[in-house]
């Protein structure tokens, strides 16, 4: 699974929260917001779940997620996988992890289309 459509998932997983399967609520669901710096910008979090308890380890794997997709794709960082290919592209072939090089293929695909 290419690493947009992890990231993707996840944050659908976290919408629909850990009872979205169950077509009866025993407790109605609260709002928990969370934000952290990442990615140059400010990432918001809103969970829907039923207490706070809930939300605790549902935001550790989103920001854990948004820390993992950072680290590899930010071009801020040296020591990103993206900052490795820049710095190197010019030297010839490079190999990289396939979630990274399979995000390369969707982007050059969209960059075509657009």
């Amino acid at each position: 699974m290419t690493l947009f459509l992890r990231f993707f998932a996840l944050v659908c997983s976290l919408i629909a929260g850990p009872g979205a399967s169950s077509q009866i609520s025993h407790r109605p669901d609260s709002i928990f917001p969370r934000s952290r710096p990442a990615m140059g910008t400010t990432v918001e979090i809103f969970l829907y779940v039923p207490d706070g308890e809930a939300a605790v380890a549902l935001f550790e794997a989103a920001f854990y997620e948004v820390e993992r997709v950072e680290a590899a794709l930010s071009t801020y960082r040296p020591t990103s996988e993206i900052s490795r290919i820049n710095r190197r592209a010019s030297e010839g072939p490079l190999t990289t992890d396939p979630e990274v090089f399979d995000l390369l293929i969707e982007a050059q695909k969209l960059s075509r289309m657009t």
